[in-house]
This record gives C-alpha cells, structure tokens and sequence, in this order.
C-alpha cells in the first residue's frame, strides 16, 4: 500500500483517485476499504478504514499503530515498549535486552542461548578434569544461594500449587526429613533415619496428590497404588532412593524449563534442543565411557565421593567416577538455571512472590542467600562432613517442596498462566492532543495486550 505523507501544512491535500464512493472531510483524500479515513491529514487507512495517531505512520491489521514512534505492529495492531523492536503473535515484547519474556508472542534472543552452550562446555571441562572439586567448590559457593532462589521462582510462578492448607503440611513433612537429616546417628541408628525420610517424602508426594485430585477417584487411587509400591522398593533399597534422588534433584530443572518455554513462539526448539542436551546427551556420554581418555584419575577422595552418587552395583572406580563426573556436571548447569537463567528471563516470578513476602523485594533475596552461603561455607572449610550435614537439612526445602508442584505438572493441575512482562500504562503517557498540522506527532497510550494464551507448541 502506497503512504503519502504530507511534508508541511502549506502542502495540498492528494488528488481524489478516481472510483471512490466518498472520502472524509473535504479535503480530497482517499478512502479506505470502508469509505472512511482518519484525522485530517491526507494519512492512508487501514483495512478497517482507520489510521492511528496523527503521524502519517501505516497502520496494522486492524487499523492500528503502537505507541507514537512509526513502528510496524504486530498482527494485533499492537507494539511493544518504545524501542522499535517487532512483536509477536499477542503484539507484546519483553525486555528491552536479547530475550524477551512476556507470553503470547515473547522470544529468546541468541545471547541465553550461547550462555547455555559456553556453560555447559566449561562445565563438562571441570567435570572431567577435576569432578570431586567441582561438585564441592560448587556446593560451597552456590549451593544456599540457589535454594534461595529457586524457592523463590517455585513459590513464586506456582502461587496457586503452594499455598492454603497444602503448603502449610508441605512445610510440616519437609521439616521433618530435616531434622532426620539433622539427628545424629548417635541418637537415631542411620538406617531409621533413612526410612523416616523415604516415608515422609512419599507422605508429601500422597498429600499432593490428594490435594489435586480430589474429585477424580480413580486417578487418585491409582496414584496412590503407584506411589505405595515405589515406596515398598525405596524402603526396600535405600541407598539407590537416595542416589536416584541425587540426580534427580538435578535434572529436574528441565520440566521448569520446558514450563517456562511455552511463552516462545519463536526459538522454542532450539531451546529445548539444547536443554535436552546438557540435561539428557551429555550425561548419557559420560556414562559410556567415550570421554574416559580425558577424565582425570581417580584418587581416594573422588573414591569417597562417588559413593552416594554411582548405584552399588556399580560401584567401581571407573563406573564410580563417571557417576561423579556427571553429578558434577549436572549439578553445576543446575546452578546455572537457577542463579543465572531464571532470575533474569523469569521476572513475573520474581514478581509473584515479592507480592507475597515484600520482606525480601528487590535485591534482598540474593543479600540472603550470599550471607547464608558465607556462613556456611565457613563451615565447609572448618569441618566438610558437618557442612555437608547442615547444608542438607537446609535444602531438604526447595529440593522436595519442588516435587510435588513438578507432581501437579505432570498430572496437568499446577499449570501456572503465562504472566506477561507488564507493557507501559497509559498514565505513563501524554494523553493524545488534537493535531494543528499534518506533520506534528502526537502520543498515545499503547493498546491493551492481547492474552496470553496458557499452551504455545513448540
């Protein structure tokens, strides 16, 4: 569609095209496909026959422009914030940085996506050249900070999952495999301790579920028959339980990460490509030993250390470093998607829960878990085993109050709406004013975002 824009008020208007049933004011410009036009200005119209603000700047499909900037708009008629970037499919952008984060038409610049593939190269180097001090140095230096966070994201975007009567024995059973893993063995023999654990984390898992499905019987009790048995084989076999859940606490930043995706309508694929890839490849050719060639010997610490994470029966030195080799790597990325990815592409969740604890707003969370994690890795230093003891009954909160949101994911009854990054309010823009030549711009206060919607496919 040709624009003509008049150049200053002295101009004449454009001349009549021949075929037009009636233009607008009488100044002899073209119609639009309804006969009409905008504000007096010679500005071509849109589909609808409208024009929007009195720039001369084409309209969008509904006959609509963005904020007063010339900006194209999004197949809603709408932009994003001032900075001339396109917008999706909802007609909304996020940030204005290489990612935005708002739904319905939010996505992912190139910069995350590098980050994840140069982390997970660093990562994988550390972990074959030296897994034990890794995984160690690691815990020491992020591991309080990202409990932190992460609980903050979870309690945060599932509002709805933790929250009422639900969350409150949540906390309760949590406490309690706390203080099993507090209570020394002096008191209480380590195996007891070890079941009281294993059947209060199934009581949590149970009471989730009775929480999500209480008016579907049948489910719940074939969810309930599950849950039993594979109570049975865990009280049968604890030191595989607590192995499994080693690396299961690490790999379940994915599910997070493909709830979190389903605001990308563009660049969805390729993130879940390369999630998929550090969470699920990398630690599979670990495992088979091609990068045997490359991992750094075995010594009597490693030895130690790939006890709790390699199963008993495999339990060899080579098989034993590997499973080492993959703890450390997966936990690292882990700390990648927690203290790095989320808290800057997840803004609504940090958002949600601010509403909810104003007490830690802002920057306050971090103070938090950076003077906590000092603290304790004073203590790491002064005595490893009794760190390691205090840090594991600190992270008994984020690590199993995840489960049961990742529970409600599964069973499709925690799905949290994708929030969208707010775009500029009206009040934060000049009202529109009246033009007094065809060539002065005047604002407008930007459009209401479209909904987002609460599934995108990839």
């Amino acid at each position: 569609m040709a624009i003509t824009i008049s150049d200053g008020p002295n101009q004449g208007p454009p001349a009549r095209p021949s075929g037009t049933a009636r233009t607008g004011p009488d100044d002899g410009r073209p119609t639009g496909p309804g006969g009409t036009t905008g504000p007096d200005d010679g500005r071509p119209t849109g589909p609808g026959g409208t024009t929007g603000p009195d720039d001369g700047r084409p309209t969008g499909p509904g006959g609509t422009t963005g904020p007063d900037d010339g900006r194209p708009t999004g197949p809603g008629g709408t932009t994003g914030p001032d900075d001339g970037r396109p917008t999706g499919p909802g007609g909304t952008t996020g940030p204005g940085d290489d990612g935005p984060t708002a739904p319905g038409g939010a996505r992912l610049g190139a910069a995350p996506q590098v980050g994840f593939v140069l982390a997970a190269v660093a990562a994988l180097v550390l972990a074959l050249r030296a897994p034990a001090g890794l995984a160690v140095l690691g815990l020491a230096l992020f591991g309080v900070l990202h409990n932190v966070l992460e609980l903050r994201y979870v309690a945060g975007r599932f509002a709805a999952v933790l929250a009422g009567p639900l969350l409150r024995l949540l906390l309760v059973l949590v406490t309690g495999i706390a203080l099993c893993r507090l209570v020394p063995p002096s008191l209480v023999p380590r195996t007891v301790a070890q079941a009281a654990e294993i059947l209060l984390a199934y009581g949590l898992l149970a009471a989730a579920c009775r929480s999500g499905l209480r008016g579907r019987p049948l489910l719940l009790a074939g969810s309930g028959a599950v849950l039993a048995g594979a109570a049975a084989g865990s009280l049968a076999f604890p030191a595989y339980h607590f192995v499994v859940l080693a690396h299961l606490h690490n790999v379940v930043p994915l599910l997070f990460l493909w709830e979190w995706s389903r605001r990308l309508v563009r660049g969805r694929a390729l993130f879940l490509v390369l999630q998929c890839g550090w969470v699920l490849v990398v630690p599979a050719v670990l495992l088979s030993g091609v990068l045997d060639g490359v991992l750094a010997p075995g010594t009597g610490w490693t030895a130690r250390l790939a006890v709790g994470y390699t199963p008993p029966a495999w339990l060899t030195p080579g098989v034993g470093l590997r499973f080492l080799a993959v703890f450390a790597f997966l936990q690292t990325m882990h700390y990648v998607v927690w203290v790095w990815f989320l808290p800057r592409y997840a803004p609504d969740a940090t958002g949600a829960f601010e509403r909810r604890v104003p007490a830690l707003r802002g920057g306050r969370a971090w103070l938090l878990g950076g003077a906590v994690g000092g603290l304790l890795a004073v203590l790491f230093a002064a005595d490893y085993a009794q760190g390691r003891t205090v840090y594991a009954a600190l992270a008994s909160y984020h690590a199993y109050l995840e489960f049961p949101v990742l529970l409600m994911l599964v069973l499709g009854l925690g799905e949290a709406p994708a929030a969208a990054v707010p775009l500029p309010t009206p009040t934060s823009l000049p009202a529109p004013t009246a033009p007094t030549a065809p060539t002065s711009l005047t604002s407008q206060a930007p459009p209401t975002p479209v909904p987002a919607p609460t599934e995108e496919s990839p």
